[in-house]
């Protein structure tokens, strides 16, 4: 009964409150106290629980950047091309040159020169 009442009392704190990460405190919150509800059936929590709502999927920044890329005065044929491999490795190619990309956060990415 006193994690039920710790978990609700943290509940109503993050109604109040709220901040940045409230939505995600709040899922793992309702987590716990869907567990504590199997123990204590009778248990009367202060908020309802939020829907789940759906999580868009990840988008794929990889498969934005591939293709052939100009640069330079418009005509002047100087370009270079960024590859995904069917197994995933990603590689900018500029005539002879090849440098594989290792992605570094989400928007960013390395290269290696072989």
């Amino acid at each position: 009964a006193a994690a039920a009442g710790a978990v609700d009392g943290a509940l109503d704190q993050l109604a109040k409150d709220g901040g940045r990460d409230a939505d995600d405190m709040k899922r793992e919150l309702w987590k716990l106290a869907e567990e504590i509800s199997q123990a204590l059936p009778s248990f009367r929590w202060s908020h309802s629980k939020p829907e789940d709502r759906e999580r868009r999927p990840a988008e794929d920044h990889e498969k934005r950047i591939v293709g052939v890329w100009e640069y330079g005065p418009p005509g002047s044929m100087q370009c270079y091309e960024v590859v995904l491999e069917k197994w995933g490795a990603l590689y900018w190619k500029e005539k002879d040159m090849r440098i594989d990309l290792l992605r570094k956060s989400k928007l960013r990415w390395r290269g290696e020169y072989e």
